[in-house]
């Protein structure tokens, strides 16, 4: 299970980044600042792989977020960010026989420095940068999308997980 809160994490960096629509008036960054609301957050394509002493499992996953209380603020000069509050993410797991569905609580808090490139978001939270597709960025609503990886070595456990992750915020 903690490859899902590696994967719930990343979900929270994903879930801090905005998007970028071509039609808007200016650049992708004069519509960022301000506050957004998460609305959406949901992962595609989910392959979890677990090896036991070289021994490969690998399952398929799904997550969807739900009760969404998070919020990040964007301000220029300097280039930063704060997100705080939480959502759920509900997460089924193909396992032979029946599915494995759960729910775990992200809490959102932290601060970090963004810039836009071209349609990429490029953010930094902890000491990670991160670079994200934007898809859509209006001065009202804002969607982006990050492929995953992450591999972890637990105790002789190895855990690689891949991903979609989609996000949907709106501008308060």
């Amino acid at each position: 299970m903690k490859f899902i809160s590696k994967f719930a994490f990343l979900a929270l960096i994903v879930s801090m980044i905005i998007s970028c629509d071509k039609d808007d008036q200016g650049t992708p960054a004069d519509n960022l600042p301000g506050t957004w609301r998460l609305t959406d957050i949901h992962s595609e394509n989910g392959v979890a792989t677990i090896t036991i002493q070289g021994i490969p499992l690998t399952l398929a996953y799904e997550s969807e977020g739900t009760s969404y209380n998070t919020t990040t603020t964007f301000t220029e000069n300097p280039n930063e960010f704060t997100s705080e509050g939480s959502y759920v993410i509900h997460s089924t797991i193909a396992t032979p026989g029946t599915p494995t569905t759960f729910d775990e609580t992200v809490n959102v808090a932290g601060t970090g420095t963004w810039s836009i490139t071209g349609d990429v978001l490029t953010e930094t939270l902890a000491g990670e940068t991160t670079e994200i597709d934007i898809l859509e960025l209006s001065k009202t609503k804002m969607r982006l999308k990050y492929d995953v990886t992450l591999s972890e070595d637990n105790q002789g456990l190895i855990f690689q997980t891949t991903a979609t992750i989609f996000s949907t915020f709106e501008k308060e």
